[in-house]
C-alpha cells in the first residue's frame, strides 16, 4: 500500500487503481468467506449439539426400555413359577381325588357285587309275591349304584390317564346281541321295539376291546331307552370305508324319544351335563355316561357325535376303525 502513492501521482493511474480495486475486493472476498465458514461452523455444531442430545435422549430411552424389560422378565418369570406352582399343585390335588375315588368305587364295588350275587341266589328260591318284588327292587336298586361306581371309576382313571386298551380278537354280532339283550326288561317294561343290522360288509370276526365297544354300545343305548317313552331303538352297523384287512365301522342308533335342542347337543358330551336339569331328578344318573363314551371312543381312534331335533328324536353316531381278526 506505500506504494500506491507513487502510482497515483505516475503514469499508471490506471494500472494502480487496478491493483487497488482488486486487493479491496479480495479483502471482501476473505472476509465474506470468513463469515459464511463462520455461520456454517455455527451451524453445523448447532446440529452436533442436537444430534447429541436426540442420541442422549435415546440412549436414556433405550436405558429405561432395558429396565422395564427387566422388570418385565423378573415378573414374567415370578408369574411363570406361580403359574407352574399352581399346576403342580392342582395336578397332586386331581391325583389325590383320582386315588381317592378309585378307591372308594373299588371299596365299595366288592360288597355291591356281594349284595347282587346273594339277591339273585334268593330270587331262586321260593318266595311269596311280596318277597320277590321286594327283592327285585333291591337287586335293580344294587345294580344301579354298581352301574353308577363304575362310571365314577371309569372317569377317574380316564382322567389320570391309566385307562388301557385291550386289543384282542372278539365276534362283533356277540357284543351287539348282549347289548340289546342287557335292555330288553327295561324296553318291554316302557312298551319300546329294539331292533339291531349289521350290514353283510361288516366283518364279525374284529380284533379291539370288545369290553369298551359294550360299555359305549349299552351307553348309547340305554340312554336311548332312558329318554323313549314310545316308539323303537334301533342299532345299526355298518362299514363306512374299507381295505383288504380295515375297516372304519359306525354304529348308529337312533330313538324316536325326546330330541334335543342344538346348545344341548353342544353340552351333552361333557362331564355331569345332562340335556335337561330336571332329567337328573326324573331319571337319576351322573351325566356321565357319555363323557365316558366320548374320551373311550377317542382312546380306540374314533370319534362319537349326535344328530337331533326336539320332538323328533335322536341318532347317536361312533365311528371306529377296527382289524379283521387274522385268525378268523
Amino acid at each position: 500500500w506505500d506504494v500506491l502513492p507513487t502510482y497515483l501521482d505516475g503514469p499508471d493511474t490506471q494500472l494502480a487503481e487496478l491493483v487497488q480495486l482488486s486487493g479491496l475486493t479480495l479483502i471482501l472476498f476473505a472476509f465474506g468467506l470468513i463469515g459464511f465458514l463462520y455461520t456454517q461452523n455455527l451451524k453445523v455444531n448447532r446440529r452436533v449439539q442436537e444430534r447429541t442430545a436426540e442420541l442422549e435422549e435415546a440412549r436414556i430411552e433405550a436405558e429405561r426400555a432395558r429396565e422395564s424389560s427387566d422388570i418385565a422378565r423378573k415378573e414374567a418369570e415370578e408369574v411363570r413359577k406361580i403359574a407352574e406352582d399352581s399346576r403342580e399343585v392342582a395336578e397332586s390335588a386331581n391325583r389325590s381325588k383320582g386315588e381317592f375315588l378309585a378307591n372308594m368305587s373299588h371299596e365299595i364295588r366288592t360288597p355291591m357285587n356281594a349284595i347282587i350275587g346273594l339277591t339273585e341266589l334268593v330270587l331262586e328260591t321260593e318266595l311269596t309275591d311280596d318277597q320277590r318284588q321286594s327283592l327285585s327292587s333291591t337287586a335293580s336298586s344294587a345294580e344301579q349304584l354298581l352301574s353308577l361306581l363304575n362310571d365314577i371309576l371309569d372317569f377317574s382313571k380316564i382322567e389320570a390317564g391309566k385307562l388301557d386298551m385291550e386289543q384282542a380278537p372278539f365276534d362283533l354280532s356277540k357284543v351287539v346281541d348282549a347289548t340289546l339283550t342287557g335292555l330288553g326288561i327295561s324296553a318291554q317294561e316302557k312298551g319300546l321295539r329294539i331292533s339291531s343290522t349289521i350290514a353283510p360288509d361288516v366283518p364279525l370276526a374284529v380284533v379291539g376291546d370288545s369290553t369298551r365297544l359294550r360299555q359305549i354300545l349299552s351307553n348309547l343305548t340305554s340312554n336311548a331307552v332312558k329318554f323313549t317313552d314310545k316308539g323303537e331303538i334301533a342299532l345299526r352297523v355298518r362299514c363306512v370305508q374299507s381295505t383288504t384287512d380295515d375297516c372304519v365301522l359306525e354304529f348308529v342308533v337312533v330313538d324316536t324319544g325326546v330330541g334335543m335342542t342344538a346348545e344341548q347337543q353342544d353340552a351333552v358330551f361333557e362331564a355331569f351335563t345332562q340335556a335337561d336339569p330336571s332329567v337328573t331328578r326324573k331319571f337319576g344318573g351322573t351325566g356321565l355316561g357319555l363323557t365316558i363314551s366320548r374320551h373311550l371312543a377317542e382312546l380306540m381312534d374314533g370319534r362319537i357325535w349326535v344328530e337331533s331335533e326336539v320332538g323328533q328324536g335322536s341318532t347317536f353316531h361312533f365311528s371306529l376303525p377296527a382289524s379283521a381278526d387274522p385268525g378268523s
